[in-house]
């Protein structure tokens, strides 16, 4: 039990650990997206950035970005530099692109304010918290079997009544060399097909339901005959993972001015993401609008993620519950017999 609280604890500093230097990393980042996104150029965004970062190790990429400009090389050619490794994937996917300063500003402002702008992590912490409390439950019913019951298992033995089914079932599973390779046994069928899939298919629509919201963001600074080559930029699987190659082809059906039917079609998600998004295509759209659109997407991908977290929370929460209501009765049944023959 000690053990297992020990590992609980190390694990929770490491994620409040995370937690924090992700945060300065995002606000270090914030720096040079406000500043381009304000119309300043790259070289100029830079030095701005580098005055009032105080998260080192980005401080550093930016002022190896900042000096190989001044010397005339390739923006591309940086970014792949070693001093660039802690910029994350994503952001030197969009400052690379052959965009204007302003939109990578803007670009990079959308993914900031949506969350870490490390590929895949929307969600991942929420299913690290949940894979945290059933490993946590999952210990305290292997410490039970383990350590609690063999304390009671000479007791009925020696008991002349016969021991209730229930009993002599826990206390087989209690004999077993190793109980934790039963429970993992029995659960990991279970556990595999919820996860690929139910699980997968909800967290994989609800990410794409908010890519599209940050492009939904993205519309009202963006003239409708630059749109097409925008979205054929950005539609790329490291900046939009979900989203990415789906958002490609809507722009090149706009540069072709073909139906889009299809290319929607192959973004696989919710109806309201794809009515909106049709809708923000159109020539003529209000920025309110948009913004509006946005808000209601990303209010319904919190609230399906809220849903999804409470009803795996409380499924977790009974199931610990219940193994452990189950051993307790196993445990007190014949207590309860041996008082009784007194």
């Amino acid at each position: 039990m000690i053990r297992g609280f020990r590992t609980f604890a190390g694990g929770a500093v490491f994620r409040l650990f995370r937690l924090w230097s992700e945060n300065r990393r995002r606000e270090a980042l914030a720096q040079l997206a406000l500043a381009l996104a304000a119309g300043r150029p790259l070289p100029r965004a830079l030095a701005l950035a580098i005055s009032s970062c105080d998260w080192t190790p980005i401080r550093q990429a930016f002022a190896h970005l900042s000096e190989g400009l001044a010397q005339g090389l390739p923006l591309p050619g940086l970014l792949v530099h070693p001093s660039c490794r802690e910029l994350p994937a994503v952001f030197r996917a969009i400052l690379g692109a052959d965009l204007p300063d302003r939109e990578k500003g803007m670009i990079l402002q959308t993914r900031l304010l949506s969350g870490p702008v490390t590929a895949g992590s929307s969600g991942a912490d929420g299913l690290a918290y949940l894979v945290t409390e059933f490993a946590v439950g999952l210990l305290v019913v292997l410490q039970l079997l383990m350590f609690v019951l063999p304390q009671f298992k000479e007791i009925f033995r020696s008991l002349d009544a016969p021991l209730p089914p229930l009993s002599r079932a826990i206390l087989w599973i209690g004999d077993l060399s190793s109980p934790a390779l039963l429970v993992v046994l029995l659960l990991a069928p279970l556990a595999g097909w919820f996860l690929y899939r139910g699980v997968g298919h909800l967290i994989g629509r609800t990410h794409r339901s908010q890519e599209l919201a940050e492009v939904l963001r993205l519309l009202p600074g963006i003239s409708h005959a630059r749109l097409p080559y925008l979205l054929t930029v950005i539609g790329h699987p490291v900046i939009f993972p979900q989203t990415g190659a789906a958002l490609r082809q809507v722009g090149e059906c706009l540069l072709q001015r073909e139906p889009l039917d299809r290319a929607l079609a192959g973004l696989h998600a919710d109806p309201l993401a794809l009515l909106l998004l049709r809708l923000g295509l159109q020539r003529g759209k209000t920025p309110a609008f948009l913004a509006e659109g946005a808000d209601l997407l990303e209010t319904r991908v919190t609230a399906s993620r809220q849903r999804f977290m409470t009803a795996v929370e409380s499924l977790l929460v009974l199931g610990l519950g219940t193994a452990v209501g189950v051993i307790a009765a196993g445990v007190m049944m014949p207590m309860i017999a041996m008082l009784e023959l007194l």
